[in-house]
This record gives C-alpha cells, sequence and structure tokens, in this order.
C-alpha cells in the first residue's frame, strides 16, 4: 500500500494512475473499512434502485432550490420595482399637488388683486352679486361700477387698499377716523369723526363722482351748491309765525343697511353698494389698551359719520321723499318748508295759522314713517308780535339780517381786541379768535352786505395789527404713517398719524421743516429691568415740558450748507444728516439761523430730546419693544430683544427713509448721534423737572449725545440710551434744532 498523497496533485494524479474505483478501494483498506486483497463488490440492484431515487431526490430538490432562490430574486425585483413606481408616483402626487396649491395661491393673490369676495362678518353676503342696473345709472349720469376692481381701478387705487379701507372689524388695531368733541352753540359737544386721509380722499371721490349728480328736493338747502343758511331764511321772511324741528341723532340715525340701500337704489350691483356703504360708515368706537396696544372696540351697528364728506350729501339724498311729503303738506295747509341739515323750518301766515296743531301732528307723523325722531326738546314756535323771527341764524322778520344783540356783542368783542390785542378774548365756542371773529363777519356780510362791509373791513385791520395766533400759529397740517412691531421686530400695527408743521426757508429752495411738540410729562430714564439700560439712565423722574418745536429731521447737508456756507460730512449727499459736526459748530449754526430768521433756535435740551422721541411711548424705542434695520439705520449684526440680524449699512442714509414716530419726527433712532444742549452728568441726581437744559455742575468738557448712529448697536439707540463727547469733538456727530412756541 503506498503513501496517503501529501498534496491535491499527488492525489490527483494518483487517481489518474489507478483508477477511481481503485483508489477508492485503496482508501477504505487503509482505513481499515476492507480487507486488503479483496475486490470491490457491485452494487446489488436494490441499493442501485435506492441510489437512483435518491439521485432523483436530489435532483429534484436542486430544482426546487434554484427555482425557490429565482422566486425570491424575482421577489425582490418585483419589491424594488414596486417601491420605485410608489416613490414616482408620490413625487408625481407631491408636484401635483404643489403646482395645484401654487396655481390655487396664484389664483387667490390674482382674485385678491381684481376682487373682494370677504368684508367682514355681517357684511359680506352680497358681494359675489355684481348685477347692476345699468339703465338707472345712466339716467343719473354715474359712473358704472359693479365689481371692486371697477371701483378700485376708477379711485386710482388697488384693489388691496379699497379692501383696507372697507374692511369692518368688530375689533381692529386700526383707525381710519380721528375722533374729536367740538362744543356746541347751544351747549353740550358734538362728536366728529374726521377721516384720515387716504379714506377722505375715497369719500371725497364717492362725494365728487357720484353723490353730487343726484338732483335734491328743492326744499333742502343744506350742503349744497349755490344754497346756504341764507338761501334757506329767505322764504320765510316776514311771515307771522316760524316752527322750527330737530332731527334726533341726524347722522347717526343713518344706518349702513340704509346707506347700502340707497346706492343699490341708485342702480349699483350689491357689490358695489355694499362697498360703498362700508367706506362711508363706521360704528362707534372705545379706545381699549392692552399690553402696550391700542385696539378700536366696535360699541354699535356702523352708521354715517359726522365729520365725512361725504356724510352730508348721503343724508340729503336719503331725505328726498322726506323733503318732498314735507313740502306738500306744508303746501296743503298754507306753510312754507325748508331743511337746512337737520332743522325744518315751517312758516306760515294769516288763516294758515290755525293748521299748526296739524303741522306739528303731520311733521311727526311724516318722520317716524322716514326713519327718523324729532327732538322735542329742540322744537320752538316763534311769532311775531312776541320775538324776533330766526331761521338758521337769520333774523327773518322784515328781510334777512342778523340779530341787534348779536351784532351789539361782536362790536363789543372787536372793540375789546383793538384796544387790547386778541390775547384772552374768544368769540364762540371757537379757540382762534381771529379765525372766529373773521368767519362771523363774512357770516353777516353774506347775510347783510352793508353792515358785514363795515365788520369784515375791522377785521382786516385787527389782524393786520396783531397777525394770527392760537391754533393757526402751529403750522400746516401733514399726516404720516405709525409703525409698531413686536419683540421679534414683527410689524403688528400701522396706523396713520398727523401732526402741524411750520416751513422755514433757507433760501435756493432749500426748506426747514419744523414740527410742532405738544406740552406734556413724560418718565424721563429708563426702567431698572429695561435690557442694556446704563447706570447713567437712572433715577427715572418725571419731567413737565411747555410745547416746542422740533426739527422733523436731524439737520441735513443741505440745511447746513444754506446757513454754514460748508459741508463736512464724510457721506455725502444733499438729503443726508450732517456729520462731522461739534458742538461749538451746532450751537454756532443755530445762531446764525437765528440772525437770519429773526426767531430763537436753539439745541435741544436732553429732556427735550427724549420726550420728542418718545412721542408717548414707554417701551425701549418708539417703534415698539425691538427695532429692525428696515426701520432703524444701525448695525444690524447686533440686534435688540428676539430681534433677528440685519442689515449693516456702514453708512448714513437720507433722511425720512424710514417711518416716524407719533409726533411726526424722523430718524431719532440711530442714523446720526445727535448733540443736546446739556453738560454730561453721570446719572439724574439733581436734573431739572421742567424741560430745560442741565448745564450747571457736571463735567464741563463733555456735552450730550442722543440717538445712536449707523454704526452703534441697536441697544445704543434706544429712546433713553445717553452718551457724550468733548464739545470740540466732531467725529460722525449731529445734531436737530428747536424753537419756542411763544417766540416763534
Amino acid at each position: 500500500m503506498t503513501d496517503r498523497p501529501s498534496s491535491r496533485q499527488e492525489l490527483y494524479a494518483r487517481i489518474r494512475e489507478i483508477g477511481r474505483e481503485e483508489f477508492i478501494l485503496e482508501e477504505m483498506v487503509r482505513y481499515g473499512f476492507w480487507p486488503e486483497g479483496e475486490e470491490i463488490p457491485e452494487d446489488p440492484p436494490n441499493e442501485i434502485e435506492r441510489r437512483g431515487e435518491l439521485e432523483k431526490q436530489l435532483r429534484k430538490l436542486r430544482q426546487e432550490n434554484a427555482r425557490l432562490s429565482s422566486q425570491k430574486k424575482l421577489r425582490q425585483e418585483a419589491y424594488k420595482q414596486r417601491l420605485a413606481e410608489s416613490r414616482r408616483k408620490q413625487q408625481e402626487n407631491k408636484e401635483r399637488r404643489e403646482r395645484e396649491r401654487q396655481e390655487r395661491a396664484e389664483a387667490w393673490q390674482e382674485q385678491k388683486e381684481n376682487d373682494i369676495i370677504y368684508l367682514g362678518e355681517g357684511v359680506s353676503g352680497g358681494l359675489n352679486n355684481i348685477d347692476g342696473n345699468i339703465s338707472r345709472l345712466e339716467t343719473y349720469d354715474l359712473p358704472i361700477l359693479n365689481t371692486a376692481q371697477d371701483i378700485a381701478t376708477a379711485m386710482d387705487i388697488t384693489v388691496g387698499e379699497l379692501r383696507f379701507l372697507a374692511f369692518s372689524r368688530s375689533t381692529s388695531t386700526v383707525s381710519h377716523y380721528i375722533r374729536f368733541k367740538i362744543p356746541k352753540k347751544i351747549g353740550g359737544e358734538r362728536q366728529i369723526s374726521a377721516p384720515m386721509p387716504r379714506l377722505k380722499n375715497v369719500q371725497i371721490w364717492i362725494l365728487d363722482n357720484i353723490l353730487c349728480n343726484i338732483p335734491l328736493h328743492e326744499a333742502a338747502h343744506g350742503f349744497r351748491a349755490g344754497n346756504s343758511i341764507l338761501t334757506n331764511a329767505e322764504p320765510h321772511v316776514a311771515a307771522d309765525v316760524i316752527i322750527n324741528f330737530d332731527l334726533k341723532n341726524f347722522f347717526p340715525s343713518i344706518s349702513y343697511k340704509r346707506v347700502k340701500g340707497l346706492f343699490c337704489s341708485l342702480g349699483y350691483s350689491e357689490a358695489a353698494a355694499t362697498i360703498f356703504a362700508l367706506l362711508c360708515t363706521e360704528p362707534d368706537v372705545a379706545e381699549v389698551e392692552l399690553d402696550g396696544q391700542t385696539y378700536y372696540v366696535a360699541q354699535s351697528e356702523r352708521h354715517l359719520p359726522q365729520g365725512s364728506p361725504a356724510s352730508p350729501a348721503i343724508t340729503n339724498i336719503m331725505c328726498r321723499r322726506l323733503d318732498k311729503r314735507l313740502s306738500e303738506m306744508a303746501g296743503e295747509l298754507g306753510f312754507v318748508y325748508t331743511r337746512y341739515a337737520d332743522d325744518l323750518t315751517f312758516s306760515g301766515s294769516g288763516d294758515s295759522l290755525r293748521q299748526i296743531c296739524n303741522i306739528f301732528h303731520r311733521t311727526e307723523s311724516i318722520v317716524s314713517h322716514e326713519g327718523f325722531i324729532v327732538n322735542e326738546e329742540k322744537t320752538r314756535i316763534l311769532r311775531r308780535k312776541s320775538s324776533q323771527l330766526e331761521v338758521t341764524g337769520v333774523v327773518v322778520n322784515e328781510f334777512p339780517t342778523i340779530s341787534r344783540k348779536e351784532l351789539k356783542k361782536f362790536r363789543a368783542t372787536l372793540y375789546q381786541i383793538e384796544k387790547d390785542g386778541p390775547q384772552g378774548k374768544r368769540w364762540g365756542n371757537a379757540d382762534d379768535v381771529m379765525a372766529a371773529i373773521e368767519g362771523f363777519a363774512n357770516f353777516v356780510a353774506m347775510v347783510n352786505p352793508e353792515k358785514g362791509g363795515e365788520l369784515v373791513a375791522r377785521v382786516k385791520e385787527i389782524k393786520q395789527k396783531y397777525g394770527r395766533r392760537s391754533r393757526g400759529d402751529k403750522g400746516e397740517l401733514f399726516t404720516f404713517e405709525i409703525v409698531t412691531v413686536n419683540n421679534s421686530g414683527k410689524i403688528i400695527n400701522r396706523a396713520e398719524g398727523s401732526a402741524r408743521q411750520k416751513i422755514e426757508d433757507l433760501g435756493n429752495g432749500i426748506k426747514l421743516e419744523m414740527v410742532y411738540i405738544p406740552g406734556g410729562s413724560f418718565l424721563m430714564g429708563s426702567p431698572e429691568d429695561e435690557a442694556e439700560r446704563d447706570s447713567s439712565e437712572s433715577p427715572q423722574h418725571q419731567v413737565t415740558l411747555q410745547p416746542f418745536y422740533m426739527s422733523k429731521y436731524p439737520i441735513t447737508q443741505n440745511q447746513y450748507q444754506a446757513i454754514m456756507g460748508n459741508n463736512p460730512s464724510r457721506f455725502k449727499g444733499g438729503s443726508r444728516p450732517v456729520e462731522c459736526v461739534s458742538w461749538h459748530d451746532a450751537v454756532e449754526f443755530c445762531q446764525r439761523l437765528s440772525e437770519k430768521t429773526g426767531k430763537i433756535y436753539s439745541l435741544p435740551s436732553e429732556s427735550q430730546w427724549e420726550y420728542a422721541c418718545r412721542a408717548g411711548t414707554t417701551t425701549p424705542f418708539y417703534f415698539g419693544e425691538t427695532i429692525t434695520p428696515e426701520l432703524v439705520n444701525y448695525d444690524g449684526n447686533f440686534p435688540y430683544g428676539n430681534a433677528p440680524k440685519g442689515q449693516y449699512r456702514e453708512k448714513t442714509t437720507d433722511v425720512g427713509s424710514v417711518p416716524p414716530n407719533a409726533f411726526g419726527l424722523y430718524n431719532m433712532h440711530g442714523n446720526i448721534v445727535e448733540w443736546c444742549q446739556d453738560v454730561w452728568h453721570e446719572n439724574y441726581d439733581g436734573a431739572p423737572t421742567d424741560g430745560s437744559a442741565w448745564e450747571n455742575g457736571g463735567d464741563n468738557n463733555l456735552r450730550l449725545l442722543r440717538g445712536g448712529k449707523w454704526s452703534f448697536h441697536s441697544w445704543n439707540c434706544r429712546s433713553a440710551s445717553r452718551g457724550n463727547s468733548k464739545a470740540e469733538s466732531s467725529f460722525f456727530c449731529g445734531f436737530r434744532i428747536v424753537s419756542s412756541v411763544s417766540r416763534s
């Protein structure tokens, strides 16, 4: 027996040498499974048959294994295909849904830009009805406007602005009206709701293009071109009896629904009528302050406001049937009827006086049926024999004239003004006595030119002698938008504001706007919990100031050049604030300007500056809890509070390029740091409380700086933030100026 092969090559060589069967026998002998020397027996039949069966089963098993393996791969492949198909469909659906969302958004945006489908609860039901009565509109020669887009185009505004002005909210952070009260001639107060400029322009458009085209009854004399209180009085001259009725709560009694119905009756679609009615009405409103935010809460249904330019014309149109019925009734009873706004006047003579009771009963009945109420407290009967007959302030006994008693009182007032001046004098309920006497003199001249001519001449002499005083001295009115932000810098409120300004002509077309700042009291300094505050801002203390004027913007390079003849600024631009100006330069500017104009100008005191900056606010900034680079020019890499980082411009910008505060002053935060008159003190211990500059004590080498600038961090631009520099230093410093009301 040979040795066992030691390698695979030897194994294969041995098999080739002796054959496979012999090799197996040899190995079986070597391992002891078979006796040495015996031959390999042949397989018995059963064993051969069994082997065949086993091999057959093995083949089936191998086939099944191959089949199963192939199915698994197929399943995996099918799964992959289904997964890919599913993902493809998901992506397609996602893209389709995104396309549909964008299409809906674009369609909604387009619809918002071209249509209005909602204007508030309870008033939006008819906005989808755009069918108007074209023939009726043409009869009145009215513009054919049946959709929101038609109206906006005609008014030259966007649909979005139209929606903003017309939207009806029960609670809002925006008010389109300024509300105030004026005294009535007979006592009490009258609530006036004066529309903000944008709404006022729209109401004037409605007045000029729609309301003025509607024919009125001839008995109506108030708020009507070519008519006056004189034309209202003339039909009643020389009557024996005058009967006066007053309609109670005249404007508030005309509701939004009635105004809408009026526009529908003119031929406008329900959609257009709804918009017009919302633009011309408002509810009674209560102002509520919550967490520093002012809310305007509706307290009533919408009605005509007294103060809108459209309201009087609407009342005249609404009263056409009332005037017709009362005129016919008066004619039947032998009386004459006229109406001036809410004053109804009847006059009669001779046998017709027997019908006075009928006048009372039938007038009350007709007025009530037309949706109004007679104010019984103001109803009166005047008889020729017992009193002067007066209609809307005009005496009509023999001819139109003014009450002798009233004229005597007026002449006495003129005498006192001629003698001592207008100070302390009044005429009527007006604050401006000069305007009041001028208006009354012109009124007398309208009624009685002979008597009025003499009075007009006397008033003219008084004006030449004393000039105008009081309210007119505050200057012309201008309007602006006031912005408020939350603690993240997001704008949460926009409101329209107004202020008065005087314009100083510096020559060569350069103007200086000086804004009237009303007097008042405020808490100066910052509270201890205000972020990034400095100890120099303590202690907080109450300061009371008289009214003054402050320049609307920091002094610009054009203004500085006009007075000083040079421009030291690094960042050139005529409308940019002047900078690189020392405190001494700023004081010299004020002196030269005073010499040029004959008025006294100066740098503001520190308390004047902070009072003017805050404009009634108590937050770190007049915008609210924080600022953003869109509102203030500062280093936007250093935000305040929760505001995000933003742009750092690294230079000054044109004045007025950001929103103002509630006083109408621009750029009080950032852009350029501003000199004040005061010397530097480490804190407010012993500070003046009357608004004057603090020039005693402290460090005389240092002067106050306020407001922050383009390169400062946000917290250095706070209303209470203080800084200082040497008076001779001019490193990127600017200023604004003030003047006294009493001396201007």
